[in-house]
């Protein structure tokens, strides 16, 4: 992936201010901002940037290895791509286009329910690896029917969205005078039944576990106690998650609930983190909290809405040279390292 034909591209963030001038005003609007007041989703990405960097003087690895092997699979670094609805807001090409940039870069891409493709669409336009996060539906047999299609397809891994049962409106996107365009619908429920989604508790967690042999990977944990009785119920993973702050406004930022979490589930079960991850070095830092890898949720869809699947893959590549620099920078050839230091008491990262 090369910057070649994409001005004033020296960062992954500069990908936020050219999506705005390419989007729709209140398009934008709701993709960037949060619920009610935008708190949650400003603290996101401000509490992990009030952590600052340790850094090392006298040892500096020449190619740090950024592999991660999680729920049996080696993957080439600890970034995703975080399930994000509709994507044809975007780019008419929508999670087609995601899923070419993010095979271009290696990245594994979590595709949503609520997709605007469906989701063996999305499966056969490349080869990259995937997962698939599911919204519970308003019958058993339809939930059932999209982990069967998902597994048919070859996704990897089931995320169940469990945050996602309150969702205050955005003050912001309301202010903009957004309005769902006619011709953005969920492909994946064509002919589903109507109506409210089963909630995420105990028992369905339970019971989509059981009837899967994939991974069941739970997203929008922030309480220990809920990351332990997961843990219990056989879920293979979790996703600390506010939603991107898209859920109700006033709850922790992820970056904080983090450490909480690790300190629950012990040292060797996987945990991602998503919110606020704008940079390589935010990546490093949820690492060194306790994260195995990381979901990025706006950041490719403001790639894909400048430039769709090579804005999508250029996010990509400067966000892992990013990372990369800040291995070096903190001594760290390995992300096995950086677990490693923080489990023993080690300091890459502090508070500012």
């Amino acid at each position: 992936m090369t910057s070649k034909g994409l001005p004033n591209v020296h960062c992954a963030a500069d990908y936020e201010i050219l999506a705005a001038q390419v989007l729709p005003a209140a398009t934008f609007a709701y993709v960037h901002g949060g619920s009610g007041l935008d708190w949650t989703t400003q603290r996101n990405r401000q509490t992990i940037e009030n952590h600052t960097l340790v850094t090392r003087v006298l040892t500096v690895p020449q190619t740090p290895d950024l592999r991660v092997r999680i729920l049996g699979s080696l993957f080439d670094h600890p970034v995703w791509i975080a399930p994000v609805a509709h994507q044809k807001l975007m780019h008419p090409g929508a999670e087609i286009e995601t899923a070419r940039g993010a095979a271009a870069m290696n990245t594994c891409m979590v595709s949503s329910t609520l997709s605007s493709f469906t989701l063996e669409e999305i499966a056969g336009s490349t080869s990259g690896p995937k997962w698939f996060q599911l919204y519970p539906q308003a019958t058993w047999e339809d939930t059932h029917v999209l982990i069967q299609r998902a597994k048919a397809a070859g996704y990897l891994a089931i995320v169940l969205t469990a945050d996602a049962r309150v969702q205050q409106p955005s003050g912001r996107a309301l202010q903009a005078g957004f309005q769902w365009p006619l011709d953005c619908t969920a492909a994946n429920l064509v002919g589903m039944s109507q109506g409210g989604a089963l909630p995420v508790d105990i028992h369905l967690l339970e019971r989509v576990v059981n009837c899967t042999d994939l991974p069941v990977v739970l997203k929008g944990v922030l309480d220990p106690r809920d990351a332990v009785l997961a843990k219990n119920l056989g879920a293979a993973g979790m996703v600390v998650s506010n939603h991107g702050g898209r859920t109700l406004d006033g709850v922790c930022a992820t970056s904080h609930a983090l450490p909480h979490i690790r300190r629950a589930v012990g040292p060797d079960y996987p945990v991602f983190m998503d919110g606020g991850i704008y940079s390589g070095q935010s990546v490093f830092k949820a690492l060194a909290l306790g994260a195995n890898g990381v979901m990025l949720g706006r950041l490719p869809t403001y790639g894909l809405a400048f430039a769709g699947a090579l804005g999508v893959g250029h996010v990509l590549k400067l966000l892992l040279e990013e990372l990369r620099i800040t291995m070096q920078a903190c001594a760290c050839d390995s992300l096995a390292q950086i677990a490693a230091h923080a489990q023993e008491g080690g300091h890459h990262v502090t508070r500012d």
